[in-house]
């Protein structure tokens, strides 16, 4: 994994080209977005969310091509306290389905750190993206604070989609 330990910085500078795109669609992707989710499919990320072991989360080989492409950096342990310290109404971005038979879920952190966007310092945080199926870390990018607290463009999710039915396999 061509450039990944530094990547990954413990530096209080993270990096990051620009921000994603987060109006787009995803093809091989059905999401639902926290505030369409009933209390079940809540409770259940919740649960899942709570027991997971963040010692077993890895950066997947893709998102380290990613990083390196788009020049962003993070420290790991700040996913891994995102998830330790989960609050829903304050970390769950979404939970998505993929056409690779995957279960994921969206976080965002809610610690506002100085990133360097293209050469311009923003206060930001993190969001990223977890798989269940092989506990990989797949996306991570950074939001300014004000961007983070909009109200999504919720026509990229699909309201009926029924999370609990793809959670379920992980609630043990």
């Amino acid at each position: 994994m061509k450039g990944g330990s530094n990547l990954m910085t413990t530096k209080s500078m993270y990096k990051c080209q620009e921000f994603a795109n987060v109006n787009t669609m995803t093809e091989s992707q059905r999401k639902k977005h926290v505030t369409q989710m009933n209390a079940l499919e809540k409770e259940m990320t919740k649960t899942i969310l709570k027991k997971l072991d963040v010692n077993k989360l890895i950066v997947s080989p893709h998102l380290y091509e990613k990083m390196e492409e788009k020049g962003i950096t993070f420290n790991i342990k700040m996913v891994k306290n995102t998830i330790k310290n989960f609050i829903l109404e304050k970390n769950l971005i979404e939970v998505n389905y993929n056409t690779d038979k995957s279960t994921r879920i969206a976080i965002k952190g809610t610690k506002p750190v100085e990133v360097n966007v293209g050469g311009e310092v923003k206060e930001c945080v993190l969001c990223f993206v977890i798989n269940l199926k092989n506990m990989h870390i797949v996306t991570v990018y950074w939001n300014t604070v004000e961007f983070s607290q909009r109200i999504p463009n919720l026509n990229r999710y699909d309201a009926k989609l029924n999370v609990a039915k793809y959670l379920k396999p992980y609630i043990n």
